[in-house]
């Protein structure tokens, strides 16, 4: 595939997710509020992914990429933990492999 999406990606979901979770909820019951220590990608996925792929009839890195998009690393991740935690441990991997590119 030709869809890895970039930590800078990532890094400008998250920028947009911090902007408007204020206002998103859990789409199931009890239908709590959402704020960023308990945004997962499941929420994300409802309030941000499915819409915008829907509008645009594309993949989210397709949305947000300029072009192919060849991914260097697979990433295994929990789609319940924290967004914050996630974009956190993508952007240690990166540190780690001294690599402040970001677009890996």
């Amino acid at each position: 595939e030709e869809r890895g999406i970039t930590l800078g990606q990532l890094t400008q979901v998250l920028a947009f997710a911090r902007k408007n979770c204020a206002g998103w909820y859990d789409n199931y019951p009890p239908h709590l509020g959402l704020n960023m220590q308990t945004l997962n990608l499941y929420h994300l996925t409802d309030w941000l992914i499915l819409p915008c792929t829907k509008e645009f009839d594309c993949s989210m890195v397709e949305h947000l990429a300029e072009d192919t998009q060849v991914p260097q690393w697979y990433v295994s991740h929990w789609w319940g933990e924290c967004i914050e935690d996630f974009v956190a441990c993508v952007q240690e991997h990166a540190n780690q492999r001294q690599d402040s590119r970001t677009d890996v």
